[in-house]
């Protein structure tokens, strides 16, 4: 089962869900995705980093995002709008690149009850609404304005954040924004910080002196959490063999990749796959 599953003919669909189907789960998002929490509380975890969850917060998460649920509450329900990538593209074509970057660092939003939370729930209950009138001759012309405004709403919210941000980074922090962009492109294949140090043009020892001032992790860390939820990514949602996998991540065989795995998760690959095979793990309430 793919959760939050757009198609050609459907781009857009909404639902309530608890998220326990991504639970201990890292699920790579093809569609974007709007969430809203209603009720409860939860922490999230969107490109390895950890975001709490709390009653109206808004999250936004764009394409080819890995997400997963690493805890809720009992009662915790989210309202959802899941989108296409085509679709993302017409309704934010007029938006400036800073806006995707601020929504990349920053996907979580926690509103104050009362604090301007009305315009949101107004334009999910519309989406919702206009998605289930599948009489109306105008619905996706409509459902595509709705999310352009929900867009444009947030992008008026935001725009005030994008030059603060951009001034405030030190070189540090600009070290560390490259390092993280060259493991994002290089992890498959390149796993050592020998190489990412000499793309920077500083040392081993400099790179990870500056990783854990930002983030309290050395290189290696941030290299090996990317390369273990790759492969935790690929168990759950492909068919690719333990050997498949192997190659596709460079490795030396299939025995290398298994300690890899276990050492840092203390699960073999086999096992973790068959735990996330289960289908009693699966939860998901669509309202199409």
């Amino acid at each position: 089962m793919k959760p939050f599953y757009t198609t050609t003919e459907e781009p857009l669909v909404t639902g309530t869900s608890d998220l326990n189907m991504i639970f201990d789960r890292p699920y790579r998002l093809d569609s974007g995705l709007i969430l809203f929490c209603r009720e409860g509380t939860a922490e999230i975890e969107i490109d390895l980093k950890k975001y709490p969850v709390v009653p109206n917060a808004e999250v936004v998460i764009l394409p080819a995002t890995t997400l997963s649920l690493n805890s809720s509450s009992p009662e915790f329900r989210v309202d959802y709008i899941a989108f296409s990538k085509a679709l993302m593209d017409e309704v934010s074509f007029r938006l400036e690149a800073p806006f995707f970057g601020f929504l990349k660092e920053h996907p979580v939003c926690s509103h104050a009850e009362g604090i301007r939370i009305d315009i949101i729930n107004e334009l999910i209950k519309m989406v919702t609404l206009v998605y289930h009138d599948r009489q109306n001759t105008f619905r996706n012309p409509i459902i595509k304005n709705l999310l352009q405004c929900f867009f444009l709403n947030m992008y008026d919210k935001t725009q005030k954040f994008f030059a603060s941000e951009k001034k405030g980074h030190d070189r540090a922090e600009e070290i560390f924004h490259g390092f993280i962009s060259l493991v994002q492109k290089h992890y498959l294949q390149q796993k050592e910080v020998t190489f990412y140090a000499d793309e920077l043009c500083i040392s081993p020892r400099y790179l990870t002196a500056i990783t854990r001032k930002v983030t309290d992790e050395s290189a290696k860390e941030i290299i090996d959490k990317h390369v273990i939820l790759e492969i935790k990514v690929l168990l759950q949602s492909t068919e690719m063999t333990i050997q498949e996998i192997s190659n596709h991540l460079n490795f030396p065989n299939q025995s290398y990749l298994s300690r890899y795995f276990k050492r840092h998760t203390g699960k073999n690959p086999v096992d973790y796959r068959d735990k996330k095979s289960d289908p009693s793990t699966i939860s998901l309430s669509n309202t199409l």
